[in-house]
C-alpha cells in the first residue's frame, strides 16, 4: 500500500520518542499490506475503528496515542490526516 503525508508521523515520534518505535512499525506494515477492504484490516487490528468504511483510526501505545488515515483499498492508497494524543483525538471532527 503506497502511504502518502509521511511527516507528521516522523515530526510527532521526535516529540513523543516513546511512540516513534510503534509508529516506526505501523508504518512499516502499512507499507506492506494489500488489504482489500475494512474487515480485512480489522481481523490484523481488531481494537482499528473504522468510520464511514475509509477512515481508519489506530491505537498507538495502548490508548495514549491515536493515528489517523483514510485509506482508498481498491486503488491501495492510505494517507495521513492527523497523529495525536487522546485529548487531542477528541476534538477530530472525523466525519
Amino acid at each position: 500500500m503506497k502511504l502518502l503525508n509521511i511527516k507528521p508521523i516522523t515530526e510527532f515520534g521526535l516529540m513523543y520518542p516513546e511512540a516513534e518505535p510503534h509508529l516506526t512499525a505501523l508504518v512499516k506494515e502499512v507499507r506492506q499490506a494489500k488489504w482489500s477492504s475494512p474487515l480485512e484490516l480489522k481481523q490484523r487490528y481488531p481494537k482499528a475503528k473504522v468510520i464511514n468504511g475509509e477512515n481508519i483510526v489506530f491505537k498507538v501505545v495502548g490508548n495514549r496515542f491515536r493515528l489517523w488515515l483514510t485509506i482508498s483499498f481498491k486503488n491501495q492508497i492510505a494517507m495521513v490526516r492527523k497523529i495525536g494524543t487522546h485529548a487531542q483525538y477528541d476534538k477530530w471532527d472525523i466525519g
